[in-house]
């Protein structure tokens, strides 16, 4: 709560408080990682809450699945992120004091009133209004760059290869990838949003950017981190998963299975058959008409049980983050599907081949569903 004050993301309100058009928001501390949390879903005495109120926004960012389609597609990886990117866009003054929090340090000290000046997490438009912001910030500022072509790639990449606050972008060589991160670097620092945490899978890269001085903030992560729920080794140029199996303690229930299964974030599909394995699983589970919290008959605990003890052989699988795209080399996309009773799928292979008449076949992108209780033909 300092650092809000400090950073001039909070104000007090000077007594005496009027409380007309004005809305309390609850902030609970979070201890794990530890933050605050504003909680703008609290119902007021009319029992409607702040959140009810508002307005989400479209979509206006491009899908997780595209950026990370386009993460892959060059041989230079790049990724940062913003600092604080909710904090760095104000709030105009007259809906401010839609915002407000009580607080005090301690117990021994007067509460006081304070409005929050920025967009706040926890607002039901506070992912739009953040993401608007920045996408206009790229608009208004691309301008900075006096390369005109070099002004455009930067202003694309900012509008398309951003996940909230998430940047994730290839290239298809160092010097290109300087280029764009620093061109990115400078339209975003004009409109006050600070790139951090950049990690490349490209020493030059890397070197280059950490060593000019000009540069708002080029610190580094590397080895190991974290590309929208999957994992990312720049070193090693390999994308991966953790899979984190808790010791088995209870007795697995329909509850606890539909937990598990959903803790496979796959957004690409490249592990479709070990998830669709867990949602057939649980269409069994619903068949049977099981209650969420009664314990799973002998059968299918066994048939859980084998399957959950084989989830933590996802932590092995490791899967090459760049597809083999050049430039000016020969791409050619080969689709597949499938279906039997159980469940259907269907997936994109791509094929590549550079300039040498190299050639590369990576799995791209999987869906797949379950097939439906009363269903018609297999075809």
């Amino acid at each position: 709560m300092r650092e809000y004050a400090a950073l001039g993301h909070m104000e007090p309100v000077q007594a005496p408080y009027s409380h007309d058009g004005c809305y309390y928001i609850p902030h609970p501390a979070v201890v794990g990682k530890f933050r605050v949390v504003f909680n703008a879903s609290a119902q007021t005495s009319t029992g409607v809450s702040l959140n009810d109120i508002q307005l989400v926004g479209p979509t206006i960012q491009d899908s997780l699945v595209n950026i990370l389609l386009r993460f892959r597609r060059y041989r230079v990886a790049i990724t940062a992120d913003i600092e604080k990117m909710f904090g760095q866009v104000l709030v105009t003054s007259e809906h401010q004091d839609l915002q407000r929090i009580i607080w005090r340090e301690s117990p021994a000290d007067n509460i006081g009133v304070y409005r929050l000046k920025t967009v706040t997490y926890g607002m039901a438009s506070s992912p739009y209004n953040a993401v608007r912001a920045l996408q206009q910030c790229a608009v208004d500022n691309c301008s900075v760059s006096r390369d005109e072509d070099q002004a455009a790639l930067a202003r694309d990449a900012i509008l398309t290869s951003f996940y909230v606050d998430d940047f994730l972008t290839s290239c298809a060589n160092a010097s290109e990838g300087i280029e764009l991160a620093r061109s990115v670097d400078a339209i975003l620092s004009a409109g006050k949003f600070r790139l951090s945490k950049w990690n490349s899978n490209d020493n030059q890269v890397t070197m280059c950017l950490s060593s000019n001085a000009s540069i708002s903030s080029y610190t580094f992560n590397s080895g190991e981190t974290s590309v929208l729920g999957l994992k990312w080794d720049s070193v090693t140029d390999e994308l991966f998963y953790r899979v984190e199996i808790e010791p088995t303690i209870d007795v697995p229930t329909k509850r606890s299975v539909l937990r598990e299964v959903t803790r496979l974030f796959d957004p690409t599909g490249l592990l479709s058959p070990v998830v669709i394995t867990g949602k057939v699983f649980i269409q069994k589970m619903w068949s049977v008409g099981l209650s969420w919290d009664t314990p799973l008959p002998d059968d299918l605990r066994e048939e859980w049980l084998r399957y959950r003890s084989k989830l933590k052989a996802l932590n092995q699988v490791r899967i090459e983050r760049w597809l083999g795209m050049v430039r000016h080399g020969r791409t050619t996309l080969h689709g597949f599907c499938d279906a039997s009773s159980y469940a259907y799928a269907a997936m994109i292979y791509i094929r590549t081949i550079d300039d040498s008449h190299a050639k590369q076949l990576s799995l791209l992108t999987a869906r797949r569903k379950v097939a439906p209780f009363k269903g018609s033909t297999i075809p």
